[in-house]
């Protein structure tokens, strides 16, 4: 199953202005991040918390990492 990250890399360009600025903040590589968003593997889930804590997602997660179409929501 892929996932649909579009949600995800439009907050982190809101956040951070780019997907670049975010892994710096997060201490992520950024090809890694770019390969996962441009295919739609899955995170792991400890993976998807910390990042979510630095976007400041909250009770709304699985709208960011675990949808997988949510073009239809």
């Amino acid at each position: 199953m892929t996932f649909d990250y579009s949600r995800l890399r439009g907050k982190i360009v809101e956040r951070f202005g780019s997907i670049t600025n975010f892994c710096k903040t997060a201490g992520t590589n950024n090809s890694y991040l770019c390969q996962k968003l441009k295919t739609g593997n899955p995170f792991n889930t400890d993976t998807a918390f910390k990042m979510s804590e630095i976007l400041g997602i909250t009770g709304e997660i699985e709208q960011y990492f675990f949808c997988a179409d949510c073009s239809k929501k």
